[in-house]
């Protein structure tokens, strides 16, 4: 799901009663989430977005806007490592156009 303008508690919160519905199928097939999100209180709906992957079982790879998108994607794909912790802090440009490590 990409979602960017709606609040990311309402957003998360119907994500996680999906996976929630769904968790057996998601276990036995194996299903590796990744998920990143920006935005205000982005950190509230990602720690909901860990907790449930925690909760399901089901592994969960959780970002902030300090990861760019096309670097999560490499990651899905098996073409780059995924960090043994993912961390999302504030005070990082949520911009393409930014190193992931350029504060403002």
């Amino acid at each position: 799901a990409v979602v960017s303008t709606q609040s990311t508690g309402s957003t998360f919160k119907g994500i996680v009663r999906a996976l929630t519905e769904y968790k057996e199928q998601l276990v036995n097939n194996k299903v590796s989430i990744f998920v990143r999100r920006g935005g205000p209180n982005y950190q509230e709906g990602l720690q909901k977005m860990k907790n449930c992957g925690d909760m399901l079982g089901v592994p969960m790879y959780v970002f902030g806007p300090e990861e760019h998108m096309t670097s999560i994607v490499g990651m899905a794909l098996g073409k780059t490592p995924i960090p043994e912790t993912q961390e999302f802090s504030s005070g990082i440009k949520d911009n393409f156009l930014f190193g992931k490590h350029d504060v403002v």
